[in-house]
């Protein structure tokens, strides 16, 4: 990726912010829109990769505002995730919240092209 075009996804993503009151709530609800003609996620890396592939393809098409609502909302939901193990975890809780941290990194690598744990 060229300086220039860093500089100009920068300078949206700070435009955003400022116009962007409450990303998460925005987020929340662009996920939402996006997911409605996909299939449910699996928490699969492997058996998720079609539709994390559509959802890109769907999240390229968003304004410059909702997405970057989606990419914080993403980003929040994930890490609340990845956070969110209580004291006595039981199987079932383990499984969802894996799944879920999963579903939620996969699509926010999709979003940004970056890894977030290599």
């Amino acid at each position: 990726m060229d300086k220039k075009t860093s500089f100009w996804n920068k300078a949206k993503d700070t435009l955003a912010c400022c116009f962007v009151f409450n990303p998460n709530e925005r987020g929340k609800k662009v996920w939402d829109r996006l997911n409605q003609d996909l299939p449910e996620p699996i928490g699969w890396w492997v058996n998720d990769e079609p539709r994390v592939e559509a959802f890109a393809k769907k999240a390229k098409k968003l304004s410059f505002l909702d997405s970057y609502a989606l990419r914080e909302w993403l980003a929040y939901a994930y890490r609340d995730m990845e956070n969110s193990w209580p004291e006595m975890t039981s199987g079932k809780v383990e499984e969802h919240i894996t799944k879920w941290c999963q579903i939620y990194r996969q699509h926010l690598e999709a979003l940004t092209g970056k890894k977030l744990l290599e």
